[in-house]
C-alpha cells in the first residue's frame, strides 16, 4: 500500500506540470499559426550507382537553395566483406562550382545484414553565385580481395546532381522612382506571461524536489548488483548475435564485457588498454594472473576479428563465449563479499 501511495503522489505533480506545458504550447501555436502559411520543407535529391560488390549513394538534402546557404551532401558507399574502399581525396577545397565549407568522415560500420560494410562522408557545400549549378560526378576506388590477396582494383562514379541556387535579391530597384514614406504603425502590446511562468516554475521546483526525495528513498532500498551477475546477464544476450551471423559485433561486445567485468571485479582499469598491455599488467596482478590464458584467448580472438578480418565459425564463437563465462564464474567464486558499488548499465 505504501508503494502505491508513493507512486500516486509522484504522478500528481508530474501530470500538473505536463498539463501546464501543453496549455502554454497551445497558446503559442494558436498565435503563430495565424501569421501565414507554413514554408514547405526542401526536397532532397539523390543518385544511386552500383558496380560489382559496391553500391554508391550521393544525396543532397535539398534541390534548391539560396546563395551562401549551406547544402549537406552525403556520400555513402556500401561494399561486400573483403572489399576495401577509398573515398575521394579529402584535401579538395571545391566540388565543381561549390566550395567545401566542411567535410567529415564517419567511422565505417558493418551493414545491418553483416555481409558488408558502410563508408560515409558528409560534405557541407556553399555557392556564392546563383543559377542552375551541377554537382559533378564523384569517383570512389575499391579493391576486391575476396578471391586473391593481391586484389582486383576498380572504381565507380556517381551521376551528376543538378541544383538550383536562388539569389536573395528578387528583382532590381529603379533609382529614378521614389516611394512615399509610410506612416508609422503601432505595434500591438506584448502579452504578459508572468503568472504563467511563475506557476510553471513553482510546479517544476515542486516536481524536482519530489523526484530528489524519491531517488534518495529508492537508493536506500535498492540492492547492489554484483559484477559477475551483471557480466553473466550480458553474456546470455550475445547468443542472439551468433544466431544472426553478426560475428564481428559479437566479439566486440564480448571483449567489452570481459574488460568491464575485470575493472569492476578487480579494480583494474582495462577498457582503454591494448590486449598486449593488458595481459602484461595482468601478469603482475596476483588476483588476475591465474586467469591470464583464458582472458588472453578471448581478447586475442576479438582482436583477430576486428583488425585482421578473421571470420571464425560457429563452434569457435561458442567456445570463446564459454571461456569468458567460465572465467567470470571461477573468478567470482573467490569473492568473499559483494561489490561495494553499484554497477551501472
Amino acid at each position: 500500500m505504501s508503494r502505491v501511495r508513493h507512486n500516486n503522489l509522484f504522478v500528481v505533480p508530474l501530470g500538473l506540470a505536463v498539463a501546464m506545458t501543453m496549455f502554454m504550447a497551445m497558446g503559442g501555436c494558436g498565435k503563430s499559426g495565424s501569421s501565414g502559411k507554413k514554408k514547405p520543407l526542401p526536397r532532397p535529391v539523390e543518385t544511386r550507382t552500383a558496380k560489382g560488390p559496391v553500391t554508391m549513394l550521393v544525396r543532397a538534402d535539398r534541390c534548391e537553395a539560396r546563395v551562401a546557404e549551406p547544402i549537406e551532401l552525403k556520400l555513402e558507399v556500401r561494399s561486400a566483406n573483403g572489399v576495401d574502399v577509398t573515398l575521394p581525396d579529402a584535401k579538395d577545397k571545391t566540388l565543381g562550382p561549390f566550395e567545401i565549407a566542411d567535410m567529415r568522415d564517419l567511422p565505417d560500420m558493418p551493414s545491418p545484414d553483416g555481409k558488408g560494410r558502410i563508408w560515409t562522408r558528409i560534405y557541407t557545400l556553399v555557392s556564392l553565385r546563383g543559377g542552375e549549378l551541377t554537382i559533378p560526378a564523384m569517383t570512389v576506388k575499391f579493391t576486391d580481395r575476396r578471391k586473391s590477396a593481391k586484389g582486383i582494383c576498380a572504381e565507380i562514379s556517381s551521376k551528376p546532381i543538378d541544383l538550383k541556387i536562388v539569389s536573395v535579391l528578387k528583382g532590381k530597384a529603379d533609382p529614378a522612382k521614389f516611394r512615399d514614406i509610410k506612416p508609422p504603425v503601432e505595434l500591438p502590446p506584448q502579452p504578459s506571461y508572468f503568472w504563467v511562468w511563475l506557476t510553471t516554475g513553482g510546479v517544476i521546483v515542486l516536481l524536482l524536489g519530489w523526484v530528489a526525495v524519491r531517488l534518495i528513498l529508492r537508493a536506500r532500498k535498492q540492492r547492489v548488483l554484483r559484477a559477475d551477475r551483471w557480466a553473466l546477464s550480458r553474456l546470455a544476450r550475445l547468443g542472439e548475435l551468433i544466431e544472426a551471423g553478426q560475428i564481428e559485433l559479437f566479439y566486440i561486445k564480448l571483449s567489452d564485457i570481459v574488460r568491464q567485468y575485470i575493472e569492476r571485479r578487480f579494480r583494474i582499469h582495462a577498457p582503454k588498454q591494448t590486449t598486449r598491455e593488458f595481459l602484461a599488467m595482468a601478469q603482475e596482478h596476483p588476483r588476475v594472473a591465474k586467469y591470464r590464458d583464458d582472458i588472453g584467448q578471448c581478447l586475442q580472438a576479438a582482436d583477430m576479428v576486428k583488425f585482421a578480418r578473421y571470420r571464425p565459425d560457429r563452434g569457435q564463437s561458442d567456445e570463446a563465449m564459454e571461456k569468458a563465462r567460465r572465467f567470470i564464474i571461477a573468478s567470482a567464486a573467490r569473492q568473499n563479499e559483494p561489490e561495494k558499488r553499484e554497477v551501472g548499465q
